[in-house]
């Protein structure tokens, strides 16, 4: 949430169509969860920068941010990972999300541990600086 205050973007949250148990079993499995429809492919359309946040699980992208990317097309869009981790940084995430959006561009991401994301708030700035999204 750091992000929205230092520049305006519009947030969209991916949520499981289904509400689900969390089980170790769910998160080391492979399945896709499908998602509520909170934007339309036409909506997405116009956007050309994704901010793309999320947990890190199991060093990489929650199932539920795979099955978003699956379901658009953002090939020709600049997507800006951003995760929370407990640990593992980005992971292989990006290298996730380059997989499955080969024809996006990803800018370098950005990565703080839970514990110190109220104190995060110069690291954000300065990365979204070093990106050209804020001076």
């Amino acid at each position: 949430m750091l992000i929205i205050f230092k520049i305006n973007i519009d947030i969209v949250f991916c949520q499981y169509e289904k509400r689900y148990i969390y089980s170790q079993h769910l998160s080391l499995s492979y399945e896709r969860p499908e998602l509520a429809a909170t934007i339309s492919p036409e909506d997405m359309e116009k956007y050309d920068v994704i901010f793309l946040g999320y947990p890190n699980w199991w060093g990489t992208i929650p199932m539920a941010m795979f099955t978003f990317l699956e379901q658009y097309d953002l090939s020709g869009k600049t997507i800006v990972p951003f995760c929370t981790h407990g640990g593992g940084g980005l992971g292989r995430g990006v290298d996730d999300i380059t997989r499955i959006s080969p024809n996006a561009t990803i800018l370098q991401g950005f990565a703080v541990n839970g514990g110190s994301v109220s104190r995060a708030q110069n690291d954000v700035a300065d990365w979204l600086r070093g990106l050209g999204y804020i001076r």
